[in-house]
């Protein structure tokens, strides 16, 4: 299950909550108790290509590694 985060529109204090992604958000705020104030937060993700990777071996524009024809055959 995925974790959702979670921002009280009242204190504006944030909450995690590992839920399904057919439920519905919390009713209730965990720090000042306000009803129906809690509304879902977009949040970065933490996933991160670095390195040479896949890209810059195989797809880089620059680079003739990919296989492909480049226009010249002799």
């Amino acid at each position: 299950m995925p974790i959702y985060v979670y921002e009280c529109q009242n204190c504006k204090k944030t909450t995690q909550v590992r839920a399904k992604m057919s439920d519905s958000a919390p009713k209730l705020c965990n720090h000042c108790q306000a009803q129906d104030t809690m509304q879902k937060v977009i949040a970065p993700t933490a996933f991160q290509l670095q390195g040479g990777g896949w890209f810059a071996q195989g797809y880089s524009s620059s680079s003739g590694a990919s296989g492909g024809s480049s226009g010249s055959s002799e």
